[in-house]
C-alpha cells in the first residue's frame, strides 16, 4: 500500500473534483428538464423552509477513541493477536528438552501358559546312583515364568546435558518476541487505515456542513432573483440560473451524505462495532515541526516493529542453525525408577516385590542422514531471514525520505488552496453586492459562487491528504499510535 488509506483519498479527491466543476457541463434548461414537476413548483420560499437531511445517528467519537476501539475490538488483529499465544504455547513446549518427566505405568502381562521346572526326574536318577535304595519324596514343580503378571512402576527421568534443547529454548523465546513485533506492525498498518478513514469522514462531514451554507445562500440568490423578475427589474434567465444553482447544491449534499456514510460504514467494520460511529472535529491539527531526515531514518531503525521482527528472525534462525549442529553433540540423561510386583514372585527370584534402579544413558550420535538435511535447510533459513533484513532497510531510508517529502509538498498545496479560497470568498462578496446594486448579472454570481465552491472543495481535498501523509510519514517511522492523536 503506497499511502494508508490511498483508495479513500483518491474517491474522495475524484469526487470533489466533480462536485465543483460538473455543473459547467450543464445548462440551465438541461437542469430544467431534468427536474421534476414536484421540484419545478416549488418556491423560494418552500426551498429555504425544507429540512436539511439528518445523518444517520451513531456515538460519537474522537479519532484517539476510534484507534482504541480498533486496537482493542478489531477481529482481524485479535485473530492474528493468537500468533503470539502460538509462540508461547512452541517455547513451553521446548522446555521439554530441560525439564525432568515423572511417569507411571502399570503392566499386565498374560502369556499362552506358565514356565515351570520339574526336578522330580533328574533329583530322583542322580539320588539313586548315588545312594541305592533311598526313597526321594516327591517335589513340586518350581514356576519359573507366571502365565499372568502385574506390575506397577515409576520414573523420574532428568536430562543432565542436551546442547540441542538449549539452542531450541533459546530460538522458542526469540520467536515469542519476533511474534510481539510482527502483530505491532499490523497494529500500525491497521491504525493508520482507520485514522486515514477518520479523517475522510471528518472531511465529508465538514463538507456537508460547508455545502449546507452553499445550499442556503443559492435559495437566497434564487429569491432575490425572483422578486427582481416579478416587479419587471430581473431577467427570467436570471430566475433559472439561481433555482439551477440551488438543485445543484442540493444534489452536492446530497452525494456528500452518502460519502459520509460509506465512511462511517468503513470505520463500522474496524471497530466490529454495530454502530455507526460519528467523527468529532478536534479544535486543530498543529503542524508538528519536523526533525532531520538523518534523525527520522535512525528513529525508524529504532522504532519500526516490523524492522525489529527481520532483526528477530535473523537471531531466531542463527539459534535454530546452532540447535541442529549440536544434534552431533553426545548427550546425558538420568533416571530413577521405582518397580513393584503385584502378583506372587516366581520361586527362583527373591521374594522381595519391590525394587529400585538408578539409570544413566549416554548417547553419542554417529551418523543420521536427516541431521545433514536439516543443516542445509537451517542455513538456507538464515541467508533467506537475512536478504530480507537487508531488503528492509533499503526500502525503509527510501520509504522515510519519500514520505517526508510527500508530506511537505502538501503542506505547500494546503497553503495556496486556502489562499485561493480566501480570494473566491471575496470575489463571491463582490459579485453579490454587484448584483444587489444592479451593476453585475446572475451569471457573475453563479460563476463566483461556484468558484468558491471548487476552492472550498478543494482545500478539503489538500487538508485531509496532508493528514493521510502524515499519517503515512509516522507510520514509516515507527511512530503510529493511538496516543499520537488528540
Amino acid at each position: 500500500m503506497r499511502y494508508a488509506g490511498s483508495v479513500w483519498g483518491i474517491l474522495f479527491l475524484a469526487w470533489a473534483f466533480c462536485l465543483a466543476t460538473g455543473a459547467a457541463a450543464q445548462t440551465p434548461a438541461d437542469m430544467e428538464t431534468a427536474q421534476t414537476p414536484e421540484a419545478a413548483a416549488q418556491t423560494p420560499a418552500d426551498m429555504e423552509t425544507a429540512p436539511f437531511p439528518a445523518l444517520a445517528p451513531g456515538p460519537e467519537m474522537t479519532l484517539a477513541e476510534v484507534l482504541q476501539g480498533v486496537s482493542a475490538r478489531n477481529l482481524t488483529l485479535q485473530s492474528a493477536a493468537l500468533e503470539i499465544d502460538k509462540a508461547k504455547a512452541m517455547h513451553k513446549k521446548s522446555l521439554a528438552w530441560v525439564t525432568p518427566f515423572v511417569e507411571a505405568r502399570l503392566e499386565y502381562t498374560r502369556m499362552d501358559h506358565s514356565d515351570a521346572l520339574d526336578l522330580n526326574g533328574p533329583i530322583q536318577d542322580m539320588l539313586g546312583s548315588l545312594m541305592p535304595g533311598l526313597s526321594v519324596p516327591p517335589m513340586d514343580e518350581m514356576v519359573i515364568n507366571r502365565r499372568d503378571n502385574l506390575m506397577g512402576s515409576f520414573t523420574i527421568g532428568v536430562p543432565l546435558v542436551r546442547p540441542e534443547g538449549w539452542s531450541t529454548i533459546a530460538a522458542a523465546k526469540r520467536g515469542v518476541a519476533v511474534a510481539e513485533d510482527a502483530i505491532a506492525a499490523a497494529q500500525h498498518t491497521l491504525l493508520s487505515q482507520a485514522a486515514s478513514i477518520y479523517l475522510h469522514a471528518l472531511s465529508a462531514k465538514a463538507f456537508i456542513e460547508m455545502q449546507e451554507i452553499q445550499v442556503r445562500a443559492a435559495e437566497a440568490q434564487w429569491r432575490e432573483a425572483s422578486l427582481k423578475h416579478q416587479h419587471g427589474e430581473g431577467l427570467r434567465i436570471d430566475v433559472v440560473r439561481a433555482q439551477t444553482d440551488v438543485e445543484l447544491a442540493r444534489h452536492t449534499l446530497h452525494n456528500a451524505h452518502l460519502m459520509m456514510e460509506n465512511a462511517r460504514e468503513a470505520l463500522r467494520m474496524l471497530l466490529g462495532d454495530e454502530a455507526l460511529p460519528m467523527p468529532v472535529s478536534p479544535k486543530a491539527y498543529d503542524r508538528p515541526e519536523l526533525p532531520q531526515e538523518a534523525e527520522q531514518i535512525e528513529a525508524a531503525r529504532r522504532q519500526r516493529p516490523d524492522v525489529r521482527a527481520s532483526q528477530g528472525r535473523i537471531e531466531v534462525a542463527e539459534k535454530l542453525l546452532r540447535a541442529v549442529k549440536l544434534r552431533f553433540v553426545p548427550t546425558l540423561d538420568a533416571a530413577w525408577r521405582f518397580q513393584y510386583e503385584f502378583t506372587e514372585p516366581v520361586d527362583l527370584g527373591s521374594n522381595d516385590r519391590s525394587r529400585w534402579a538408578l539409570l544413566f544413558s549416554l548417547a553419542v550420535p554417529l551418523y543420521e542422514q536427516s541431521r545433514y538435511g536439516d543443516l542445509h535447510y537451517q542455513r538456507a533459513v538464515l541467508k533467506q531471514a537475512q536478504l530480507e533484513a537487508a531488503d528492509r532497510e533499503v526500502q525503509l531510508a527510501a520509504e522515510v525520505r519519500l514520505a517526508r517529502r510527500d508530506y511537505l509538498a502538501s503542506l505547500t498545496d494546503l497553503d495556496a488552496a486556502e489562499r485561493q479560497l480566501q480570494l473566491a470568498a471575496e470575489a463571491v462578496s463582490l459579485m453579490e453586492s454587484a448584483f444587489r446594486d444592479g451593476a453585475g448579472t446572475s451569471l457573475d454570481v453563479t460563476v463566483a459562487r461556484r468558484d468558491h465552491m471548487a476552492a472550498s472543495a478543494n482545500v478539503l481535498v489538500h487538508r485531509v491528504t496532508s493528514q493521510t501523509r502524515f499519517i503515512e510519514l509516522l507510520r514509516v517511522t515507527g511512530e503510529m499510535t493511538q496516543e499520537v492523536w488528540p
